[in-house]
């Protein structure tokens, strides 16, 4: 699937206000400016929680998850962008930015309590706990991450940083700067993709970078003087 989706005014009470997964693909797509919000029922088999994707079976790759918020009372298991239930769902490849984990939702971009998070970036969301990300995480970037095979915290050095959380985010440029540490440091694993979410090939460098961008030089202009 390749699409674009939000819904800002949506109140949703249960799980996965932009999309709610247990299998199939999404590739290369932005899902954005979606609002989970309203009561929730206080019981563990109606958990409350993906502002963007609930993820219990599939793939999200190449993607883009912004601006995306969960709110609200209820049993709450968190991910402002992102939850991964205890299925087999695999979130790679992807930027996971400016997303807001409000009320006790923990996880500001993602919650993982299972599935495969990898080669992701994981940048500026907010929580009131785990503000980017809470769980496990390979090859990925984000300032919460100390521990994890291939994993990097700091900046992710994009061309321009968003503003703002959730439905107030004011989105920046999530494509890598030639300073980026994250070119070159994730992994081909479950790599299914062959282009980035701009179109341009996946494998540059030999390993993929890290996100949903793979670095692309500035084209060089040459004058010739006769």
């Amino acid at each position: 699937t390749r699409t674009t989706l939000g819904h800002p005014s949506h109140e949703y009470t249960h799980r996965g206000v932009g999309i709610w997964m247990n299998g199939g693909r999404v590739v290369s797509s932005v899902v954005s400016y979606n609002n989970g919000d309203g009561p929730g029922q206080d019981v563990s088999h109606h958990p409350k929680g993906g502002g963007g994707i609930w993820l219990n079976g599939g793939t999200v790759e190449n993607s883009l998850i912004i601006g995306n918020r969960i709110a609200g009372t209820g049993y709450q298991v968190g991910g402002g962008g992102v939850y991964l239930a205890a299925g087999p769902g695999r979130l790679l490849s992807s930027t996971i930015c400016g997303n807001l984990a409000e009320t006790n939702h923990p996880g500001g971009g993602v919650q993982a309590a299972g599935g495969i998070v990898q080669s992701c970036i994981i940048y500026t969301n907010w929580a009131i706990a785990s503000t980017n990300i809470g769980g496990a995480a390979t090859y990925s970037c984000s300032p919460d991450l100390a521990v994890g095979a291939g994993n990097i915290q700091g900046d992710p050095r994009f061309r321009r940083d968003g503003t703002g959380y959730g439905l107030a985010l004011v989105p920046g440029d999530c494509r890598l700067t030639d300073a980026s540490p994250c070119i070159g440091r994730g992994t081909n694993t479950y790599l299914s993709s062959m282009t980035d979410i701009a179109g341009n090939p996946r494998i540059v460098r030999g390993a993929i970078e890290m996100g949903a961008y793979e670095f692309m030089p500035a084209p060089v202009s040459l004058f010739i003087v006769y």
